[in-house]
């Protein structure tokens, strides 16, 4: 069987992530989100309280467990700064739970990448560190835009 995760955030870019995921007939053992650890810079920089319930009641609703990875000040600047080693640490959390090897599927999409010069040094770093760690992943919507998926999305239902 072949599995596969996500960092999900509950937005469309996620959901349409793991629709792709499934539909390439992914099983999702679970999704990973990011949660902060109270008073840490990064406290609403990846998963509000409202959207957190709102994470929860997708979750009942799709049967898929979410998994949070806690994100602390430190974690936060391997994020910006270490980006390699912060996916590192996340990809070994997801294979611990997961208790062997697992697909990553990534949510951005062509818009993301050119958003800032930043994004692209980031892809570029994460693509690098996970090819040569030999880590199974994609990014299936690198050449699309938002637009383009949910209009596909919208035709493919």
């Amino acid at each position: 069987m072949r599995l596969a995760t996500l960092l999900y955030s509950g937005g469309k870019d996620s959901h349409y992530t793991l629709y792709y995921a499934i539909k390439k007939g992914y099983k999702i053992p679970f999704l990973i989100n990011l949660k902060p650890i109270p008073a840490s810079k990064g406290k609403y920089y990846f998963n509000h309280p409202y959207c957190q319930k709102i994470i929860e009641i997708h979750s009942s609703l799709m049967r898929i467990p979410v998994l949070y990875y806690r994100f602390d000040i430190d974690k936060y600047e391997l994020f910006k700064n270490k980006i390699e080693i912060f996916m590192k640490e996340v990809y070994e959390f997801a294979r611990k739970k997961a208790g062997f090897d697992i697909k990553f599927f990534f949510t951005w999409d062509n818009d993301d990448i050119k958003a800032e010069k930043k994004h692209i040094e980031q892809y570029n770093r994460i693509t690098s560190f996970l090819t040569k760690e030999k880590i199974d992943f994609e990014f299936p919507f690198l050449k699309k835009n938002m637009d383009y998926i949910i209009k596909n999305w919208i035709l493919n239902l």
